[in-house]
């Protein structure tokens, strides 16, 4: 490979390494936004298993609906192992079919 083949490929590199780093950023700004927009007082206490399991619930949600119920793909949006989306979608009881 030439030079300047080279240093294309190391630029490219590096500007997809900087447009993932913005993007990181820009999903922990929106997760913090999101949390603060959902308006926790904290004063009288949450239960932190349930706040935990609707916010998953909704990540699967949205995946599934993303995904048009396909479960494999929605697994591959949230990227975990397919086995390990259809134990949360019977644990959380979700319908999959109701997004196809």
């Amino acid at each position: 490979m030439g030079t300047r083949a080279m240093r294309k490929k190391e630029v490219s590199g590096d500007l997809l390494d900087e447009l993932k780093n913005e993007l990181r950023k820009v999903l922990n700004e929106t997760a913090i936004r999101a949390t603060q927009a959902d308006g926790f007082d904290l004063s009288s206490g949450l239960d932190f298993r349930t706040a935990v399991a609707e916010y998953e619930r909704n990540l699967i949600v949205e995946a599934l609906r993303t995904a048009k119920g396909q479960k494999k793909r929605a697994a591959r949006l949230l990227k975990m192992r397919p086995s390990t989306l259809h134990g949360k979608i019977i644990a959380l009881g979700i319908d999959p079919e109701q997004f196809t």
